[in-house]
């Protein structure tokens, strides 16, 4: 299994959002109106289960990569939940939402297999690709709603809206019951400041 610099693995380090948001956060809760966080999530989060957050980085069970992407996704929805109760707590005006893009073509779908050397699985993805998938742009609109719909409120998650979430106009969806589990929002929360160091200074009477 390969690491980021950190030591995460591939999907839970690229995911988590904390620094930039860390970052962000300060200014745009200085800013006068409509200012708001939109994390990138993925239906495939439904796949992800709260019990295995005690491990997120594998070190005590078998990697698998499609577990730990799906690992990666839940957590970011918990960071939804977790943040847009922060930023309440904190009297903030910021709206936190998530969205997913369902099942857009990109280019992800063949650097895996490329990267594997898994000949048949490209095969497979490009094939649904070209039959199931919506496009690039189609999958950026759930994205930009979230981001720009001035009657989208705090904690709503977004993403298409047929053919089970994969594509289809950009609706509000329910997140899984795990992705709405406050207890384990706030418990991936705090091992994630101490995983990265990271502490929201900005909203620390509201934790």
């Amino acid at each position: 299994m390969t690491t980021t610099a950190p030591g995460a693995s591939p999907a839970p380090g690229a995911s988590p959002p904390r620094a930039w948001t860390d970052a962000e956060v300060p200014a745009l809760d200085g800013l006068v109106c409509n200012a708001g966080v939109t994390i990138v999530s993925s239906d495939l989060h439904r796949r992800g289960r709260v019990e295995l957050l005690d491990d997120p980085l594998f070190e005590h069970r078998p990697y698998d990569r499609w577990q730990a992407y799906a690992q990666s996704k839940l957590a970011n929805l918990l960071f939804v939940l977790e943040l847009n109760r922060r930023v309440r707590a904190a009297g903030s005006s910021i709206v936190v939402t998530g969205a997913h893009p369902g099942y857009a073509a990109t280019a992800l779908q063949a650097r895996g297999p490329e990267a594997r050397g898994a000949r048949l699985e490209r095969w497979v993805f490009a094939l649904s690709n070209a039959l199931i998938a919506q496009s690039a742009a189609a999958g950026a609109w759930p994205i930009l709603r979230a981001a720009t719909d001035p009657d989208a409120t705090g904690g709503e998650y977004y993403g298409p809206g047929r053919m089970r979430g994969m594509r289809g106009p950009a609706i509000q969806a329910e997140p899984s019951a795990a992705a709405r589990d406050a207890a384990a929002a706030r418990r991936f929360w705090a091992w994630s400041e101490q995983v990265t160091g990271v502490r929201y200074d900005a909203l620390t009477g509201a934790a």
